[in-house]
């Protein structure tokens, strides 16, 4: 079954590496050890490791460093189905 994760928000956890990304499962189920899966137009994608689930449902996602944050926040997918796998 496929995993999609309705996004609402994406925030820099403020360490330098970490990504906070906020919403609710649409489908699937979620774990550690899943990627987030996001793509532009089939030309460009991004491929990040969910590192933690937060007691309220928030996924912690692994960007390597401040750079790959910021690369993540520039997709901008806000109100957006993410497929995770």
């Amino acid at each position: 079954m496929r995993t999609n994760f309705h996004c609402t928000s994406i925030e820099d956890y403020g360490n330098g590496r970490l990504a906070i990304v906020r919403g609710s499962l649409s489908s699937g189920a979620v774990s550690l050890g899943m990627s987030l899966q996001i793509g532009l137009s089939g030309t460009f994608g991004m491929t990040v490791p969910i590192t933690g689930i937060l007691d309220s449902g928030e996924l912690l996602i692994d960007c390597d460093d401040q750079e790959g944050v910021e690369m993540l926040l520039a997709f901008d997918v806000a109100n957006e189905d993410i497929d995770l796998g």
